[in-house]
């Protein structure tokens, strides 16, 4: 019988001390990042403690992450874009409120 196959990807979170696996793909998803010392102070030292958590997909005989997602887990006052919360969204615009961001959700 052969032994099984490694699998030719995996996605496991990415975790201190290891964050630096990330840079390249993170690199490659913001090229304003230059620096692989900073991006894992920055990383490690002030988004981790709010929370931010980092997943990596690695292929088969790889070090460095060839995707990875940054992502927090939490619950948020966001304004669902449904018919049913126009008069909502009316309100927050007549009281001069704007859309500041977008926010983007997938159900796991």
């Amino acid at each position: 019988m052969s032994p099984a196959a490694a699998p030719a990807a995996e996605v496991r979170e990415i975790l201190p001390p290891d964050t630096a696996l990330a840079f390249e793909a993170m690199h490659a998803l913001r090229g304003h990042v230059q620096d692989e010392t900073e991006l894992v102070e920055r990383i490690d030292g002030l988004q981790r403690a709010q929370g931010y958590r980092l997943a990596g997909g690695f292929e088969a005989h790889t070090e460095q992450a060839a995707a990875v997602v940054g992502f927090r887990v939490l619950d948020m006052l966001d304004s669902a874009v449904i018919p049913e919360r126009e008069d909502a969204h009316r309100l927050y615009f007549n009281a001069g409120m704007r859309i500041t961001s977008y926010h983007f959700g997938r159900n796991l």
